[in-house]
């Protein structure tokens, strides 16, 4: 959503800069002398000044026109400003599609399709408003500051996005660390060249250590502890940056059975989570 957001804001900033460089003179008067019998959605009339037609439209951008002359050529000399389409010159007939598919054709009514003094034949319609410049500017102004803003929402989701799948990235798999019985000195785990390579890249390093149910309680919270942070001097050692790396005391692991000698060995580890 956001994506389209700034692609709409992006279309109507470069349409407004393209109005805000066109110096239209405003017509002195106007002539509604174009009728039609059809109707299409989107554009509301089409008119002359007695040198050029125009025609209105709800919303131009939405409508994105295009015109044919009474021949069915192409009319491509035409100057876009806010709601109004300006053609260069006055049509027998005038063929307006949108962008929707949908077509009108305007017929010209008047008695002569020549250029003219048409004061003393201004209809009592009031004339709709010529477009001025500090208007468009003011307005290219808006869209711009919304463009702005839109490319900073961008840029907060995009990050939010990082981080999201960053955070669900699966931690990297890498073996315990274990420890002789009552000893805070670590064995060198068998993947250690494994294991510093993860810590290297890693954002975050979780140290949680472990120990059998030998002894006291709260010995063992301290030995748990203690473990962790001998694993996390050996990879500080090596070249892991500290600040990364939390360390915890789990106290008497339950993974392994306390019974016996191979639970109680497996139980008297450090567990690694890299991320």
């Amino acid at each position: 959503m956001k994506l389209r957001s700034i692609t709409a804001a992006v279309l109507v900033t470069i349409a407004l800069a393209g109005c805000g460089t066109t110096k239209q003179q405003t017509p002195s008067s106007y002539r509604f002398d174009y009728q039609t019998t059809q109707a299409a959605e989107g554009v509301i009339r089409a008119f002359d000044d007695g040198r050029r037609t125009i025609v209105q439209f709800v919303d131009l951008d939405e409508a994105r026109p295009t015109f044919k002359d009474e021949d069915g050529q192409g009319i491509q000399e035409v100057e876009l400003q806010g709601q109004y389409a300006v053609l260069p010159r006055k049509y027998r007939t005038l063929t307006v599609t949108t962008g929707s598919g949908a077509e009108v054709v305007y017929a010209y009514v008047g008695k002569s399709l020549e250029p003219q003094d048409n004061t003393a034949a201004l209809v009592t319609t009031p004339a709709p408003p010529a477009p001025k410049t500090d208007t468009m500017e003011a307005e290219l102004a808006r869209a711009q500051e919304e463009l702005r803003k839109t490319q900073a929402e961008l840029a907060q989701a995009l990050a939010q996005l990082a981080q999201q799948q960053q955070q669900q990235q699966p931690a990297a798999q890498v073996s315990p660390i274990y420890f002789n019985s009552g000893s805070s000195f670590g064995i060198v785990p068998k993947d250690a060249a494994l294991l510093l390579a993860h810590a290297r890249d890693a954002q975050t390093v979780k140290l949680v250590g472990y120990t059998d149910a030998t002894g006291d309680r709260a010995a063992n919270q301290r030995l748990s502890r203690a473990r962790a942070e001998a694993v996390k001097s050996w990879l500080v050692a090596r070249g892991v940056q500290a600040a990364k790396i939390t360390t915890e005391g789990g106290g008497v692991a339950t993974g392994g059975d306390n019974t016996t000698d191979a639970g109680r060995k497996q139980n008297r580890r450090v567990d690694v989570s890299i991320k």
